[in-house]
């Protein structure tokens, strides 16, 4: 089954895998992939001796409609 969750990156965090790079108007990321998949230990950019520590977790959670509905509007109309 087919999930779509919102993540929410931090300082020092890239999107995981499976991340569509559509970003909604909250600041949230979609993601799509199966159900129970998504990977919450965050995938981390180079860290430097000078920068604050990395959080090594995803701020996550399931979809709203409201938001797929966004999704799906940015797709439909690329530009706008």
């Amino acid at each position: 089954m087919t999930q779509y969750n919102i993540f929410f990156l931090t300082p020092g965090q890239q999107p995981p895998i499976g991340s569509t790079g559509v970003v909604l108007a909250n600041g949230g990321i979609i993601w799509i992939g199966e159900a129970g998949t998504f990977p919450t230990t965050a995938t981390l950019g180079t860290h430097l001796d000078t920068d604050p520590v990395f959080n090594t977790t995803y701020d996550y959670r399931l979809a709203t409609q409201a938001e797929i509905d966004e999704y799906e509007d940015i797709l439909a109309n690329p530009g706008e």
